[in-house]
């Protein structure tokens, strides 16, 4: 089976931010960056940090999570940045009061 690989794929990713992320701006900073790339999801912080359910095309993808480092907030420090899909975490979707972009 062959596979255009020139047509643009969809991918989902769950993120969390740790280090100095939160009273930086860091949640509206993602948003930003989240909708000038077009991408859908949402964002929150608890004790742990930031997280971030992030979905569009592959390559937004992986510009929103280079950004996330490189383009930070001058006051936030980003310890940690793990992705993975939400897909192979777990089947249940759970409501999150956090801010959403989509």
């Amino acid at each position: 089976m062959a596979f255009d690989v020139t047509a643009p794929t969809v991918a989902r990713v769950r993120i969390r931010v740790t280090g100095v992320v939160q009273g930086v701006g860091f949640r509206p900073f993602v948003y930003g960056v989240a909708t000038s790339l077009g991408m859908a999801g949402h964002v929150g912080n608890d004790a742990d940090g930031v997280f971030i359910e992030a979905e569009g095309p592959r390559a937004a993808i992986e510009e929103f999570e280079r950004r996330l480092r490189a383009d930070a907030p001058p006051r936030s420090l980003v310890d940690q940045n793990h992705g993975n899909d939400p897909r192979a975490l777990s089947a249940t979707c759970r409501r999150s009061s956090g801010p959403r972009w989509s």
